[in-house]
């Protein structure tokens, strides 16, 4: 493998071919547009709805009082969260309604579950699997883990095993992660179990290659795959370890996020994250509706990248109940071949500029084209590995 580190670009890439701006939707600023595009709603008429689905959401506490989560079904907390908060040494509550806690998974899991309404300002998320089952597991809070004592184990690497012992379907990292090699053996087990794990890119600007990847400390190198967690030092960012699926966020004229939008080879696919509509991190408190956030439909320059990632696994959960028979390595090899950029001759190929990976995640695309046909291998990982 290449020792050089990809360059982080400065100049801002150009729209992302093939997405379909649905005029209807596109300009009403509701930020639903994620929900909206084709085949999701088709989807959704023809029963497709994520019945039989389970995510894992490695995320924040979550607030179940939101009222877009009001008579929805099927979202399962643990007892206590997988943080032992570093100053009090007691163990972090799965659930809560301060905002400060929990407005992260809280919007994530809307954008998987919510059912539209009690939005204060702006539009509630709307649930691309509403009947799917999403498992909430809380690793640390909005300013990320450095609030977490390790003296248990890290609290990714053990939500991550308790996400593979309730053999869920897919596993989604919204708020990304650190590649230590307890969390890295853990992945790979997910991935050995047929479990695949979308995660979102940074947000920040950095970017360096799946194929030599080395962490933003600067200390740690990936030589191998399959065996990578028997000599894996710290690599910093997580992202950019072979076989997981690294997400971008894309806005719905084609744009990337501004703040990330850089050659970065490390990058799978894009899937919608800006102007979605999502908690507002700077909440105020409505006495009518007796609930803490307000929403709006962001605009971000930065941070929608979590958004993408939660949506990605969403549509996989879609594509996974159309197409049961495939495998996990094949679904994402749908992924891959249906973008637009490759859906005519279902070719895998990435863009040799190095900013959209396959492309833009088609939903469309996806659900009409049976993946089974494709190899039975994770596009994820570089063409000279495969897993065991």
């Amino acid at each position: 493998m290449c020792a050089a580190l990809v360059a982080a670009g400065v100049v801002l890439a150009g729209a992302v071919p093939g997405v379909p701006v649905t005029p209807a939707h596109a300009d009403d600023g509701d930020g639903l547009w994620y929900v909206n595009l084709p085949g999701v709603q088709q989807a959704h008429a023809a029963g497709i709805t994520g019945k039989g689905i389970k995510i894992a959401d490695i995320d924040t506490p979550i607030n179940l009082d939101a009222p877009f989560f009001k008579s929805v079904s099927n979202i399962v907390v643990p007892h206590r969260s997988y943080c032992q908060d570093v100053t009090t040494r007691k163990w972090v509550p799965s659930t809560s309604t301060d905002p400060n806690k929990a407005t992260h998974a809280t919007g994530m899991v809307g954008l998987l579950k919510g059912n539209g309404q009690g939005a204060i300002t702006g539009q509630a998320p709307v649930g691309l699997v509403p009947d799917a089952t999403v498992y909430v597991y809380p690793v640390g809070l909005l300013d990320g883990l450095s609030q977490c004592v390790r003296t248990s184990g890290d609290p990714v690497a053990n939500a991550l095993r308790s996400a593979i012992s309730q053999k869920v379907d897919v596993i989604v990292m919204p708020m990304g992660g650190f590649a230590n090699t307890d969390v890295v053996s853990t992945v790979l087990d997910a991935e050995r179990a047929g479990i695949p794990v979308f995660i979102s890119r940074n947000n920040d600007d950095f970017s360096i290659s799946k194929e030599d990847p080395v962490g933003v400390s600067g200390t740690g190198y990936i030589s191998s795959i399959p065996g990578a967690e028997k000599d894996l030092k710290d690599t910093g960012d997580l992202t950019y370890l072979p076989g997981l699926v690294t997400v971008q966020a894309v806005g719905y004229d084609g744009a990337l996020q501004p703040s990330s939008a850089v050659i970065d080879r490390g990058v799978d696919i894009v899937s919608p994250g800006v102007g979605v509509t999502r908690p507002n991190p700077q909440p105020v408190y409505d006495e009518v509706t007796d609930f803490f956030f307000l929403l709006r439909v962001t605009s971000c320059g930065r941070g929608c990248n979590s958004s993408a990632a939660v949506i990605a696994a969403g549509y996989y959960a879609l594509a996974k109940q159309k197409w049961p028979q495939a495998t996990s390595n094949q679904l994402l090899q749908g992924i891959a071949r249906t973008a637009p950029a490759n859906a005519t001759k279902h070719e895998l190929i990435r863009d040799p500029q190095g900013y959209f990976g396959w492309g833009f995640i088609s939903v469309k695309n996806m659900l009409a084209t049976n993946p089974a046909r494709f190899p039975d291998v994770n596009p994820a990982l570089p063409s000279d590995v495969t897993s065991q």
